[in-house]
């Protein structure tokens, strides 16, 4: 069995006690910088990719968080740009089959970032498949997951979006957390040396 919505969050919540501030910074510039036109298209990939490695560190408590480690993909820039531009496409090509498709397809896509990070060894359309295959049987999960800030996000657009930066550490936390409990029923979806780890385990 899965958690429930309201146990993630309540764990996304103890979680931040502790690194609100950092996950906070790494969030907010991750998410200037993607937003912004032409640039976000090009250097997204790699920024994603290190704000995904940077909230799976924070889930499993290892303080070696440095801010600087945001920018770490762009070592391997070419890869992470080709991840985020084949998802772009894909999500692009499917929304022109109408909305609902598009959504679809992006809620597929939605753990590339952490996937890119954790199996370094996959090519861009192989971290796109992987994704896909994780994300069968989890859409309506993590769209339930979504919806419950919903409340949050009228009230962000209330205060006229000063709560939206606070609110954005919450959220991305979850997000980690939904991933991480798909890892931990799933061993198959694990780096492969932690495959190894949960097969000896058994």
């Amino acid at each position: 069995m899965y958690r429930d919505v309201k146990k993630t969050k309540a764990l996304a919540k103890e979680i931040l006690k502790k690194h609100y501030w950092n996950v906070f910074a790494f969030i907010v510039v991750a998410g200037i910088i993607v937003i912004v036109p032409v640039v976000g298209l090009i250097l997204g990939g790699p920024i994603l990719a290190g704000a995904s490695y940077l909230l799976l560190k924070t889930i499993n408590e290892d303080d070696s968080t440095k801010f600087n480690l945001l920018f770490k993909e762009f070592n391997n820039f070419e890869r992470h740009f080709k991840i985020h531009l084949l998802a772009i496409l894909k999500v692009f090509l499917w929304g022109l089959l109408f909305i609902i498709p598009g959504i679809i397809r992006a809620y597929g896509l939605s753990q590339i970032y952490f996937i890119a990070e954790e199996h370094k060894d996959l090519s861009p359309s192989e971290v796109l498949k992987m994704s896909t295959q994780m994300m069968k049987g989890n859409k309506g999960r993590l769209l339930g997951l979504q919806l419950s800030f919903f409340p949050w996000y009228i009230l962000s657009i209330l205060s006229f979006g000063v709560l939206f930066f606070f609110l954005l550490p919450y959220v991305q936390i979850t997000n980690v957390l939904f991933h991480n409990e798909i890892l931990e029923k799933n061993p198959q979806f694990r780096p492969k040396e932690e495959q190894v780890i949960w097969v000896t385990k058994q």
